[in-house]
């Protein structure tokens, strides 16, 4: 058996490469390691092939744009895709197979084509939202309703980003008149760990116990490619179910993403989301002063509509006493009239029962002459106790009656301090009657006034009232 130095052994396998790879072959892969010379223009990066089932790496290869070319391929594929060429993106390249003696085996990059990596990205794309609906996931958070009014926020963002400070100085601009309270929770908004990122911030401001009226997601611009994050499952997925509305302003114009779809709320910039919030305060504004005067209103009528039933209840007093007055006293006629009628009928009745009781005096025999005596002087003993009882009865309440009568009278009312003011002998209950100079007759309990009017407040209330 021949003995092979090392050299020769891979100088050997070169040369089979030659003879059976000298052509170029179209590679399907995902990137990773991209590792760009900063000596030599080269672009250097790894080509991997993932199982389907657990994603565990099945291939593994070097591969190399060379600097005569590495211009012309990126730009000519960040133009088609609208993102940077780096790790984690599905690609198809057209390749030559390189083996070097001393670095090993190798693929010269000649091509990309850009539209497989568009594919897969609207195929990755189209695949969450369509897990999304499956779950009924996709409308979820926009089921939630926003706080009233929204000033206690969390913000989810890097703490450099140019997004995060224009946001905050938005909102500081107007703190005099709409003052919010900001929370930042820190996250990564580019590279590969955005997705795990921003779901640990979201997990922390859950498990804060904070009650925050609105979760805010914003990105100052950045990367197309960065945006391949905000279409990931697992983070469309937490925001969906998160307990608090999430609003975010991720930084793009061109297109829309999965998490701009599943979000409570959706607008393209960090400083349009801080226009929503104050316009959120704005119109809370516009309805609790809508509301106040609604209230004002309601209140100055029913202030009116009592003040016109006062009125109206002044004016209708001496009316309502005289018809009171008048009621009680034909009462009064009727109840003395029947107590007339009932003493009548006592005496009437009590006659007749002496003249029976006379009747039977003289028909009885001297020897029960005694006992109807005693039983005569009985009655009449009777009589004159329950007669005076009655005929008192009847007065106290013919007495109360009066008494009432005597308190409703209009000389009690003038008594007690009152005045009626007439104008040409007619009582004047409102200012409305009258007019400044007019000359008035007031009547006092002894006497009257003759009074000339100066001044009128026709609004001014009662006291007694």
């Amino acid at each position: 058996m021949k003995i092979y130095s090392l050299h020769e052994l891979n100088s050997s396998i070169r040369r089979a490469f030659e003879q059976n790879f000298s052509g170029r072959f179209w590679v399907t892969a995902e990137t990773s390691g991209i590792k760009p010379s900063l000596k030599g223009g080269h672009f250097y990066f790894e080509l991997l092939e993932k199982g389907e089932e657990h994603g565990q790496v099945i291939a593994r290869s070097r591969a190399v744009i060379w600097r005569d070319t590495v211009a012309p391929i990126l730009s000519r594929f960040e133009i088609a895709t609208g993102q940077r060429f780096s790790n984690g993106i599905q690609v198809q390249l057209l390749v030559g197979v390189r083996f070097h003696e001393n670095f090993g085996l190798s693929l010269d990059v000649y091509d990309i084509d850009p539209s497989f990596t568009l594919g897969d990205m609207a195929r990755r794309r189209k695949e969450t939202i369509n897990r999304l609906l499956r779950e009924n996931l996709l409308d979820l958070q926009k089921k939630q309703i926003l706080g009233r009014p929204l000033r206690h926020i969390a913000v989810v963002s890097s703490a450099s980003a140019a997004g995060w400070g224009d946001f905050q100085n938005h909102l500081l601009a107007e703190q005099s008149h709409w003052p919010f309270l900001l929370q930042l929770y820190p996250a990564l908004m580019q590279g590969e760990r955005v997705t795990t990122s921003i779901s640990s911030a979201l997990c922390q401001i859950e498990q804060s116990g904070i009650p925050y009226d609105c979760v805010v997601i914003i990105r100052g611009g950045g990367a197309e490619i960065d945006l391949m994050a905000f279409d990931s499952y697992q983070l469309c997925a937490t925001i969906a179910r998160f307990p608090i509305p999430v609003i975010v302003g991720i930084g793009h114009e061109r297109d829309i993403s999965v998490v701009d779809m599943v979000a409570h709320c959706s607008l393209k910039t960090p400083t349009a989301v801080a226009d929503f919030l104050l316009h959120s305060r704005e119109n809370e504004w516009a309805a609790l002063k809508l509301l106040s005067e609604r209230l004002q209103r309601a209140v100055v009528s029913m202030k009116d509509y009592h003040l016109h039933q006062i009125q109206r209840y002044i004016r209708d007093l001496p009316i309502v006493v005289k018809d009171f007055t008048q009621r009680e006293s034909i009462r009064l006629f009727q109840l003395q009239a029947q107590l007339q009628r009932s003493c009548m009928m006592q005496i009437i009745q009590e006659n007749r029962f002496l003249e029976h009781c006379s009747y039977v005096l003289e028909s009885i025999p001297k020897k029960n002459l005694t006992s109807c005596l005693e039983d005569l002087l009985r009655c009449e003993r009777r009589l004159r106790r329950s007669l005076p009882i009655q005929m008192g009865k009847n007065r106290e309440k013919l007495e109360g009656l009066s008494r009432i009568v005597q308190l409703l009278s209009p000389n009690q009312t003038l008594k007690r301090g009152y005045a009626i003011v007439r104008k040409n002998g007619m009582s004047i209950t409102s200012t409305h009657q009258i007019e400044e100079g007019e000359q008035l007759e007031i009547l006092l309990h002894q006497g009257f006034a003759g009074v000339r009017v100066q001044t009128l407040s026709p609004e001014k209330e009662n006291p007694e009232t």
